[in-house]
């Protein structure tokens, strides 16, 4: 539940900011100014109820996709996106900003540098930046770390729940890449879980084979649709 809910606030922020979906012209909507306040007001809420509430250390970040293209239709571009990350840690003591994309090396069609390089120009330190997308191996962790200050690595923990501890204590070679028969074994996979992945085509991960071969259950659009789109 507190995931979900978390899901539908980045989506409601993200809602108010493109202009695609914000077609208000009030207060909330019509120019990049006033898009952003929906963002800035909720970040001024947050921080005044974590530092009435949370414990000392409570970690707040912002995630954001880098731009929202619809085809022909813009809803915010990458100059848009920094400025808004840039008045957000300007304004806010953000941990973190979090860029959710697709493919971390991704760059825009007007720039050679990629979202991760153009966006952290404009995020003010002590704010850290952290990025998702096709980082699936060492390798690609430590190139991904060329641009931010931190990976994400929700799917490959997926394939391996101890990714973090293995790289940490120097078994890089141990780290499972795929899924496959050893791996679901170690990582104790939930049968609905191996459900879902193996049905959806959105989760295209390594192995992702092996576990079609692990369940007969079909699940429906309902349930596997991209939620990105």
């Amino acid at each position: 539940m507190a995931s979900k809910f978390t899901e539908q606030i980045i989506i409601c922020i993200k809602n108010f900011f493109s202009a695609y979906s914000n077609v208000r012209t009030d207060f909330w909507g019509g120019s990049l100014e006033k898009r952003m306040i929906f963002a800035l007001e909720v970040a001024r809420e947050v921080f005044k109820v974590a530092k009435k509430n949370a414990p000392k250390g409570f970690i707040i970040g912002y995630r954001i996709s880098p731009e929202e293209v619809h085809e022909d239709n813009i809803g915010y571009t990458w100059h848009e996106a920094q400025l808004l990350v840039n008045q957000l840690t300007e304004n806010f003591e953000f941990d973190y900003v979090h860029l959710s994309t697709n493919d971390y090396t991704a760059t825009p069609t007007d720039s050679d540098k990629n979202y991760a390089q153009l966006l952290g120009e404009r995020v003010k330190k002590p704010a850290l930046l952290m990025i998702v997308g096709g980082i699936h191996t060492v390798e690609k962790m430590k190139d991904a770390l060329q641009y931010v200050d931190i990976v994400s690595l929700g799917r490959p923990t997926l394939i391996d729940n101890q990714i973090g501890y293995k790289i940490k204590n120097g078994q890089a070679d141990h780290i499972f890449l795929e899924f496959n028969e050893e791996s679901v074994k170690e990582s104790h996979l939930a049968p609905g879980l191996i459900d879902l992945l193996a049905n959806t085509a959105y989760f295209d991960m390594p192995g992702i084979d092996y576990l079609k071969t692990l369940t007969d259950v079909k699940l429906g659009d309902a349930v596997t649709h991209d939620g990105t789109k």
